[in-house]
């Protein structure tokens, strides 16, 4: 599965990413066995009609689980600024106004959100089709260190100033340059695997924290607003994303993005083991020769062998990693840390309908075989568990508290 995503907030007054997900279509994620033949370096490749395991699910619900946990404390504990998000909204939301009036000034904000986001998106497009791919890099590129060094600044002097720790201005900004320049490298380079996935956990907390603080109307139209134009950016033919996803698939490039790519455990397991009893033993003489019918000398080369089956091998476990943009981390955040305002059990709810949803997505996914959004399942679920949880049952166990009733 190639599950990919593009974000597209503000941070500090500057595009970081466009954001929207999409699901692509390169669903074949087959399990892959390796049999001897007669010559221990050849290996067979056989597909299953499995194409997803519980543990690839597992895999990404960690990490979407930790990001969403971690961005709710970070908004209960730590005040969030005014919304990056806030310099697009036309209508400001106030307690006196009536229910009317909030309902349709927020879905006026929302169009005009969605309404940048889809430009962004176009812009995306219109790079990739003419291969500006350095641009686009560089892009993401300023956009995340701004989110790191910047955005992350206003959290740590919080988090500073909560916890009582004292720090000068010096040593913050030698702090703050390293943490973004590493970050941006790992990310967009090369860098430990382990270090490249908590980079993107953070990256997707703080950019919560950023654009979370929005009136509370404006903030619920938008992510269900987000969550239709997925849908349409996506499944219609004239998406944006879908023709993304189509030219990608034509040229066989990767588009450039912020990827939280997972592994399952017991592929990466399996992998070490199989190398580990594979691997050649390097020769203290000289390479064993054999002799072709004219007699001219061969030598064996079965360091060569072992690398192009590792290749391959490789390639293989590539196509069954998972992976999801940070849009879609962002906004599962987003929509658990503003029912976390609200209150504790509105929060795990939401949390627990998220990743139902995302479990219902990715098995979609291997029924249809066809481009999914990610939004879409999560963010219905959320929604509606955490309006019935607010409207029903809060209310009602308040009122069995009140009556010292127990259950």
């Amino acid at each position: 599965i190639n599950a990919e995503s593009w974000g597209n907030t503000t941070v500090n007054g500057c595009f970081v990413s466009a954001s929207s997900c999409w699901m692509s279509d390169q669903l074949r994620a087959p399990l892959i066995t390796m049999e001897r033949r007669e010559s221990p370096q050849e290996v067979q490749y056989e597909d299953d009609d499995v194409v997803y395991t519980p543990a690839h699910l597992m895999s990404i619900v960690k990490p979407v689980s930790l990001t969403m946990l971690i961005s709710a404390c970070i908004i209960i504990y730590f005040e969030p600024p005014a919304s990056a998000l806030s310099t697009y909204l036309v209508y400001t939301e106030n307690n006196s106004d009536s229910a009317g009036e909030k309902f349709w000034g927020s879905i006026l904000n929302t169009l005009i959100i969605v309404g940048v986001v889809l430009c962004a998106t176009i812009i995306l497009v219109l790079l990739y089709k003419y291969r500006c791919i350095k641009i686009i890099v560089a892009w993401l590129c300023l956009a995340s260190a701004s989110l790191l060094g910047l955005s992350g600044a206003g959290l740590i002097i919080q988090i500073t100033s909560v916890m009582g720790v004292l720090m000068d201005w010096i040593s913050l900004a030698i702090f703050l340059w390293n943490f973004a320049i590493v970050g941006v490298v790992t990310i967009f380079w090369k860098g430990p695997i382990i270090v490249k996935q908590g980079y993107l956990v953070a990256v997707s907390c703080i950019m919560t924290w950023v654009i979370t603080k929005l009136p509370e109307w404006t903030a619920w139209t938008l992510v269900v607003g987000l969550a239709l134009y997925d849908i349409c950016a996506v499944l219609t033919p004239c998406g944006p994303l879908k023709a993304l996803v189509e030219m990608s698939q034509e040229r066989g490039d990767p588009i450039p993005g912020l990827l939280y790519e997972a592994r399952p455990d017991e592929y990466r397991g399996h992998h070490e083991e199989d190398t580990s009893s594979r691997r050649p033993l390097a020769p203290n003489g000289p390479l064993p020769v054999s002799h072709d019918a004219h007699g001219s000398i061969l030598h064996d080369q079965p360091s060569v062998n072992y690398s192009l089956e590792q290749e391959r091998y490789y390639e293989e476990e590539e196509d069954r990693s998972v992976k999801l943009g940070l849009g879609d981390f962002v906004f599962y955040s987003v929509l658990v840390s503003r029912a976390a305002m609200f209150g504790f059990s509105t929060a795990i709810v939401c949390f627990l309908a998220i990743l139902a949803g995302l479990g219902l997505t990715l098995y979609l996914l291997t029924v249809y075989r066809k481009a999914l959004p990610a939004l879409p399942f999560s963010i219905l679920l959320g929604t509606i568990f955490y309006f019935v949880t607010r409207i029903f049952i809060v209310p009602y166990f308040l009122r069995l508290g009140s009556s010292s009733v127990y259950i």
